[in-house]
């Protein structure tokens, strides 16, 4: 028996297929507008709420407690797929997987921008993704964590969010800025360009903030 569903994220891809899931966990799945084709991909993951291209793959971050994900359209979904009785799923973290979490501790990010919920995502001009969310339960406030393809190196931070949940995220002047909404009207601009490294280097880039 069939039951209608809400779609939950859409996201166009570089191939021209929509990667698509559904409200209540439903799982994930392919669309080719070229052939009318659909492609149930599978469960497994944290549930996605943030989507960014960038590439040939695809990026997400969501909740709980606010991991990166990679995944290549190409290749097949392997995450909770098992190969028979007594076997062990491939470990999202391993390079084998697909989606595979891009860092090792599940809770890597969450310690570094205490989000709950990454609520969207985009692709700067330092090559960067960026994740925008909200703490929830556990914090009043947002943060920002973002994954450099090229090296695998990640990052966050909150301080300046302290007591603004982050919402929509998006780039201006060629990828440079990233402008990212906040609780109450307010928005604050990120310098992609003029970022350290190290702890807390990200928050002088912060260049801007209106209401």
């Amino acid at each position: 028996e069939l039951h209608p569903l809400q779609l939950h994220r859409l996201m166009l891809l570089p191939d021209g297929r929509v990667f698509g899931t559904g409200q209540g966990y439903k799982g994930r799945f392919l669309f080719d507008p070229a052939t009318d084709d659909i492609t149930y991909l599978g469960d497994g993951g944290a549930s996605l709420y943030a989507l960014a291209v960038c590439g040939d793959k695809l990026y997400w971050s969501g909740y709980p407690s606010a991991p990166i994900y990679e995944f290549d359209p190409a290749k097949a979904w392997t995450v909770e797929k098992v190969g028979g009785p007594g076997s062990e799923p491939i470990p999202e973290e391993s390079a084998d997987s697909n989606p595979r979490r891009v860092h090792a501790d599940f809770f890597a990010l969450y310690n570094q921008t205490r989000v709950k919920k990454m609520l969207s995502g985009a692709l700067a001009a330092d090559g960067r993704l960026y994740f925008a969310g909200a703490g929830q339960r556990d914090y009043d406030g947002g943060g920002l964590s973002w994954y450099d393809p090229k090296t695998g190196a990640t990052g966050g931070f909150w301080r300046p969010f302290a007591n603004r949940s982050l919402g929509w995220a998006t780039t201006a002047v060629n990828g440079r800025y990233l402008v990212v909404g906040a609780e109450g009207s307010k928005c604050f601009i990120y310098d992609t360009a003029a970022r350290g490294e190290g702890e807390m280097a990200d928050a002088p880039a912060l260049v801007g903030e209106f209401e």
